[in-house]
């Protein structure tokens, strides 16, 4: 119900441009809003059929009244709007609360001799600002190369040059000047009038290219000290100097993008995943990006990517230190009504023109798609880190419980996803998170058997993958069903009487516990083995007619005979069975890791324990996840199915349009939103197992590309094909080329499989 209060403040709304706040019942600012009209824009969330986010209506059920201020212009709303939201950091805004303190460079050229060090905040002091960076470590490091390359000064000392070679140095205080700097030859010591101011400041202005992304006229200049120091023989100082000249190649380097037309613009790409927006910022100045770092912000639901990006938008233009010429947007985020209004806002706010770009193609389009990607990769790539800000993993994992009605929390989740280029190269990956983290290292990749070459079939290949991850998994020993020592003088009676005197090992006036283990089934004897050091095997029927079957574990291990196939899998699916063998136990003192596996085509009872090399594929997932829909969904349950293990595994699906979440048996989605804790997670997943099996699919397709016909010729390696190419230019080229040519390269034998083949 609303307050009559607030109904009041309704009915009097202007309509007029201005700045609205949301109070609460004790006048705190619960929202602050811009609005071309008043009226319309406030009333809008009141409106009986108002589709309204879940941030929005706990929003307005705490609204108690309203209070507005009319503006001239739409503009002038915005700056209002933003300094509000500044100063009173209302809890329905989205802000970016991260709290971190970005890092600058920051250079004192209004000093006779400037220093460059690193500073947290923007200050008007007549000072040369970069960045912002995320990585203040980085600062340093960039900061500490330009004083080794220029010899600029450290100490905080005020230096006023009376004359060339002359200087005055006000309040030094303690600083003992010149500095070990001086002493170690890393300081051109302006401190004591050793280096001319305009000497100085030319080495600062060089220094000031660098940081714009100019680093040509640095290599040069530490090119040219380089030989002159070899010539001199100064072989140390040479050392030095290309040490020097190799660090600025490594960062001239990461300057990965050319800009076109040699153009100043900030470039933002946006990525809205995990319920946050990434904003990664490509800073291009004279055509080159001088800065590349990534922004995150927390956001209620995907109807909040507009807001988002203003939210960045306004902090942008209080940190920003050095002013473009054009930002370039996303049109998909950005809306084009607002275009003007914002250029403007920017205008004010930086005291000269600037541009807002929305390019639909092009080479803007492109630099756009990047930043783009980069923001996606970076969110992808902290993932964790952001859910765990949310929520506690473990009421997440306890929450996706509930809702995929599951017996056990999913400790252990894995996720498929197929991939193919145009029926080609189809493969599969398999992602795994353990207590909601991703393990990597226990990634799977397939390259797909049962898919013809471009055939397209994600059913079929999803049964094919699901099927080739389960077969990995042991067969745990059936539920009553234990292995002990023989420890009782029934027991041996019983071992005497089934191995009828076969056996001289079966005495019974022999140590119960020296030759034999026993498998029971609750108190009943139903198999024997025999520890001998040639490792023979002996199966006990569990009827009153008791039949023995000899068999050496070698040639279990080995031939797999088919009797052995069948009578073993009987067992397993028959209590009435006659026969079970057991192979390759020849250690007990781990009886209870001892249980079955299906093993090349035969089931084994053997000590798991013994076995030297982790292998996460026989771990028995708790969740597993399919990348796709009912269709996709229904394929992996007909192969979990055919397993004895499948009540044990949960399945579900989810569907790319709308992140919905299925399982089988449910023809509707689960209550799983996108933006939810829950969903997060399985996106986080399913995004894993996207992009690992794109990057193997892109792997295959470039192999494919490169291959040849010389792949298929006998003694032609990657070397010696190499040599070829790089000899005749092609395959037609060797095809041409004379005997004695080839010769020059392969052997005689090499050169007859060429003529042959090509």
């Amino acid at each position: 119900m609303l307050s009559e209060k607030l109904k009041k403040s309704l009915r009097h709304l202007p309509s007029t441009p201005g700045v609205y706040e949301m109070l609460s019942e004790d006048g705190d600012t619960l929202y602050v809003g811009k609005a071309k009209n008043l009226r319309k824009r406030v009333q809008t969330y009141f409106r009986v059929k108002a589709v309204l986010s879940l941030r929005i209506q706990k929003m307005i059920e705490k609204t108690h009244d309203i209070f507005w201020t009319e503006v001239s212009s739409e503009v002038e709303a915005l700056i209002l709007e933003s300094n509000l939201i500044k100063e009173k950091r209302p809890k329905f805004n989205i802000l970016l609360r991260d709290d971190k303190s970005y890092a600058y460079f920051c250079v004192s050229i209004r000093d006779d001799f400037p220093q460059i060090t690193l500073t947290r905040h923007v200050i008007k002091d007549g000072s040369l600002y970069f960045g912002p960076k995320i990585s203040a470590g980085s600062v340093r490091k960039t900061i500490d190369l330009l004083r080794d390359i220029f010899l600029l000064r450290t100490t905080n000392l005020e230096i006023t040059e009376i004359s060339p070679g002359k200087v005055e140095v006000k309040n030094p205080g303690n600083i003992k000047y010149p500095c070990i700097n001086f002493h170690i030859k890393k300081c051109s010591a302006p401190c004591i009038g050793n280096i001319f101011k305009e000497e100085y400041r030319s080495r600062i202005q060089k220094a000031i290219k660098f940081l714009k992304g100019d680093t040509k006229e640095v290599l040069a200049d530490l090119e040219k000290q380089m030989q002159e120091s070899a010539e001199k023989r100064e072989f140390e100082k040479a050392a030095r100097v290309r040490d020097l000249f190799r660090a600025v190649e490594s960062i001239s380097e990461k300057q990965i993008v050319s800009a076109p037309d040699e153009f100043s613009a900030d470039v933002i790409g946006t990525c809205l995943k995990f319920g946050h927006a990434f904003f990664h910022l490509f800073q291009i100045r004279e055509g080159k990006v001088i800065n590349s770092e990534t922004f995150s912000l927390s956001m209620n639901s995907s109807e909040d990517s507009e807001e988002a990006l203003f939210a960045f938008l306004r902090e942008h233009s209080d940190r920003a230190a050095d002013i473009p010429k054009t930002l370039v947007l996303s049109l998909q985020i950005f809306p084009k009504e607002e275009q003007e209004i914002w250029e403007k806002f920017f205008q004010e706010k930086w005291h000269q023109k600037i541009e807002i770009s929305l390019p639909e193609k092009g080479k803007r389009k492109k630099l756009l798609e990047l930043a783009e990607k980069n923001a996606e990769s970076y969110a992808i790539r902290n993932a964790a880190s952001f859910l765990k800000h949310e929520e506690d993993l473990d009421k997440v994992l306890e929450t996706l419980q509930k809702k995929l009605k599951m017996k056990h929390i999913p400790k252990r989740i894995e996720c498929y996803d197929v991939s193919h280029f145009g029926g080609t190269e189809t493969v599969a990956s398999m992602a795994v998170f353990v207590e909601g983290e991703e393990k990597n290292a226990e990634y799977r990749r397939f390259q797909l058997k049962t898919i013809a070459h471009g055939e397209i079939n994600d059913f079929k290949s999803m049964e094919e993958v699901i099927l080739r991850r389960l077969k990995h998994i042991p067969r745990q020993m059936p539920d009553g069903w234990k292995v002990q020592k023989v420890n009782s003088k029934k027991d041996m009676e019983f071992i005497v009487a089934a191995t009828s005197g076969k056996n001289e090992g079966a005495n019974p006036n022999s140590r119960p516990n020296e030759n034999f283990i026993i498998l029971k089934n609750g108190e009943k004897i139903i198999g024997i083995l025999e520890r001998k050091p040639v490792g023979a095997t002996l199966a006990v029927a569990q009827s009153e007619e008791i039949q023995i079957s000899w068999m050496d574990s070698k040639l279990a291990m080995t031939q797999k005979s088919e009797v052995g196939y069948f009578l073993v899998r009987k067992l397993l699916e028959i209590s009435e069975s006659k026969k079970i063998f057991f192979s390759g136990v020849d250690d007990d003192r781990h009886l209870e890791n001892l249980g079955f596996i299906f093993e090349n085509e035969c089931w084994v009872f053997k000590n798991l324990s013994k076995k030297k090399k982790y292998d996460s594929l026989k771990i028995i997932p708790d969740l597993l996840v399919i990348d796709g829909g009912k269709g996709q969904l229904s394929s992996a349950k007909k192969i979990l199915d055919e397993f004895p293990f499948a009540k044990k595994i949960q399945l579900c699906s989810l569907a790319k349009q709308f992140e919905e979440v299925y399982i089988t048996g449910n023809s509707k989605p689960l209550a799983i939103t996108a933006d939810s804790p829950e969903g997060k997670l399985l996106q986080r997943i399913r995004d894993e197992a996207h992009r690992f099996a794109i990057t193997y699919n892109a792997d295959l397709h470039k192999k494919s590309q490169q291959k040849s016909v010389l792949d298929d010729l006998p003694g032609i390696g990657t070397k010696t094909k190499k040599k070829l190419l790089q000899a005749f230019g092609s395959i037609s080229g060797i095809r041409d080329a004379s005997d004695e040519k080839l010769l020059e390269i392969v052997s005689e034998k090499v050169l007859r499989e060429i003529k042959k083949g090509l």
